[in-house]
């Protein structure tokens, strides 16, 4: 054992001893001089470069166990208050090196319930916990942060101790000054890492499940009996002859007009149809006929003159990869020039190696 300065303790036999310290910095005086380089109250200097036939452990500063019946609070490391300085005050501050801690950790409490707890805030603020991308150009699909679920010391190995389940937050297109437009994703494994199931995009909708994509559009100032794009649904591109799927679209909601808070004499009728396509390696597709499943009578307040008439439904290929949903509404009954529709859009595929979209137009 090489020891550069070592504190072996002494003897109390009688009386009592206020403070008992081993070593002690105290404070430094510079009087009328300046100090131009750093104040180190204790400086460890690299150990590895003293020797590279150390076969055990290095330690900059070991605290040893303090495990004996004694004293009312025990504490390996105190560090009081550290401020002052112009810019950067840290209690502790470390490279890059991994930092390891086998017991529980409180921020903001003394006595954790779990191996991580924080304490803070009051009434609406509350604890708050914030993960943070360092990307500073933020484009589509990256993520700002990301948290992940896993039995890491499962002795099954394999698939055991992957990625059970995780939540991330994705960019939804590239941030701007006036744009993070932001969706949630959450994932779950069965035999794999795990992968996407459900995503909220950033308007709170329900977007997307295994197999499932799911919007609610709005769509307002539909001239009468005028075929008017509402949605598009787009299938990727993929490269070489992988483009091959299929799927079907269910539309349901309400068809109308004038119906809001502040206007009189609406109507409106519940309306819901489906159609499907299917898509070969080569991106060739075909879409089959609409079918109308429901379009209910007109509910008008002044039927006379408001009533609503036919509704009809219609998909515009627009090429291989993109499809417009249209919607057609026969206004002769009312008195209005324009209609509008709220409608769920869900679409149920198979195939594909990327989930189909759908976006408002």
């Amino acid at each position: 054992m090489l020891e550069g300065l070592d504190f072996s303790g002494g003897i109390l036999s009688t009386g009592n001893v206020t403070d008992l310290i081993s070593a002690k910095v105290g404070t430094y005086s510079t009087g009328t001089g300046k100090i131009t380089g750093n104040i180190e109250g204790l400086r460890v200097n690299a150990l590895d470069a003293y020797s590279v036939d150390v076969t055990t452990s290095m330690y900059g500063i070991n605290i040893l166990d303090m495990t004996a019946v004694a004293g009312a609070t025990k504490v390996g490391l105190t560090i009081g208050n550290i401020s002052g300085a112009s810019s950067n005050n840290y209690s502790i501050y470390t490279g890059t090196a991994t930092s390891y801690f086998g017991g529980s950790i409180g921020i903001g409490v003394t006595a954790p319930l779990t191996k991580l707890e924080v304490q803070d805030g009051l009434t609406t603020v509350g604890a708050v916990l914030t993960l943070s991308s360092k990307e500073t150009s933020t484009v589509k699909d990256d993520i700002l942060g990301r948290i992940n679920f896993r039995a890491a010391l499962d002795a099954s190995g394999s698939d055991a101790i992957l990625t059970g389940a995780s939540i991330a937050a994705i960019a939804e297109n590239t941030f701007s000054a006036t744009n993070n437009e932001t969706g949630l994703q959450f994932s779950t494994g069965a035999s794999e890492a795990a992968v996407e199931r459900m995503r909220i995009d950033h308007l709170g909708e329900r977007i997307y499940e295994t197999y499932v994509v799911k919007k609610v559009i709005t769509k307002t100032g539909i001239a009468d009996n005028t075929a008017t794009s509402f949605a598009r649904i787009t299938t990727v591109d993929e490269a070489g002859n992988t483009d091959g799927g299929g799927y079907a679209v269910f539309v349901k909601g309400l068809v109308g007009h004038s119906v809001s808070s502040a206007n009189a004499a609406p109507a409106a009728k519940s309306f819901s149809a489906t159609f499907a396509r299917v898509m070969e390696k080569t991106g060739t597709g075909v879409n089959s006929a609409v079918s109308e499943i429901i379009e209910s009578a007109s509910a008008a307040v002044g039927a006379a003159t408001r009533d609503l008439t036919t509704v009809t439904l219609t998909v515009l290929e627009t090429s291989e990869y993109l499809n417009d949903l249209q919607i057609l509404i026969d206004l002769t009954g009312t008195t209005v020039q324009t209609g509008q529709v709220i409608f769920e859009i869900t679409l149920i595929w198979y195939g594909f190696l990327t989930a189909p979209t759908i976006t408002a137009l």
